[in-house]
């Protein structure tokens, strides 16, 4: 094996090694410590859906280049009109916040609360449901928050 190879190989397994903890760093507390954090800052409070995390998953898992956009539709059709993903519910309003690179749900709020729009997805009275999926995927370790509200 040449120089090279070995290096990229090396390369290669320092970067999954990397990402994984990473990856582990932000699950550990799990996605409760993010939707806490919004529901501190909000009116009345968000609840944890199943339904919207496992579309929070297909998402994540789908996102190939950082866009609200997705191989298979834009965001807003799969939550009004789509069950590819075995998601049969259907919801009036609809928020989308994605976060690439954060270690920690804390510092991903703050730095989303800094933003006008992520802040308005995270504070909108028309949300009362949210589903939160974190994910390493060809972005990095990523963090797809869906809203919706009937």
């Amino acid at each position: 094996m040449t120089e090279n190879k070995l290096a990229m190989i090396l390369a290669g397994v320092v970067v999954v090694w990397f990402m994984t903890i990473f990856m582990f760093a932000i699950t550990e507390a799990g996605p409760e410590e993010l939707v806490r954090d919004i529901n501190a800052v909000r009116t009345s409070p968000l609840v944890m859906d199943k339904a919207l995390t496992k579309l929070a998953k297909g998402r994540c898992l789908d996102l190939k280049s950082w866009s609200h956009d997705g191989s298979f539709g834009v965001f807003y059709d799969i939550m009004y009109t789509s069950n590819r993903v075995g998601i049969v519910k259907r919801y009036h309003f609809a928020g989308e916040n994605l976060a690439v690179g954060f270690l920690d749900y804390r510092s991903m709020f703050y730095t989303l609360q800094a933003s006008v729009t992520h802040r308005d997805n995270n504070q909108n009275p028309n949300f009362q449901k949210v589903g939160v999926f974190t994910c390493v995927n060809t972005l990095g370790t990523t963090t797809v928050i869906l809203f919706a509200g009937k």
